[in-house]
């Protein structure tokens, strides 16, 4: 972790939407945070691949709770579509789905995406990251 921030939890713990245009490599602005977003929400990049960089570039020390954290991460981003659904609104309809609120064909349709694509998801997102 980077910083010492401290914050009452009522001033951050709310839902927010916040927009970053993340770039593309090689672009003057791809560093930092934003190349940091980018390497952990990517959906095209393998996990080690992901691994690898948050380690050797960004100085990340994986151990193995971080590294489910990051398989996670992988797991929901696979759900973000450029239409706008968000982690937080994959996380919830995995959820959903989990206590059988819906059907993994609402949850899917809501999410944008096929029934195989979102039980991929649903398959591959450990119980307590929901």
């Amino acid at each position: 972790m980077i910083g010492n921030a401290v914050e009452k939890s009522e001033n951050y713990d709310l839902m927010s939407v916040v927009t970053i245009c993340l770039g593309e490599p090689g672009t003057e602005n791809y560093t930092g945070i934003v190349k940091f977003m980018d390497v952990l929400l990517s959906s095209s990049r393998a996990v080690t691949e992901k691994k690898k960089i948050l380690e050797e570039e960004f100085g990340v020390a994986m151990n193995e709770e971080l590294e489910r954290e990051v398989l996670v991460m992988c797991n929901l981003s696979q759900g973000v579509k450029a239409e706008g659904i968000s982690i937080g609104e994959m996380r919830m309809l995995v959820k959903q789905v989990r206590k059988g609120r819906v059907t993994i064909e609402e949850a899917a349709e809501d999410a944008g995406m096929t029934v195989e694509e979102f039980k991929k998801i649903l398959e591959n997102t450990p119980l307590q990251a929901v």
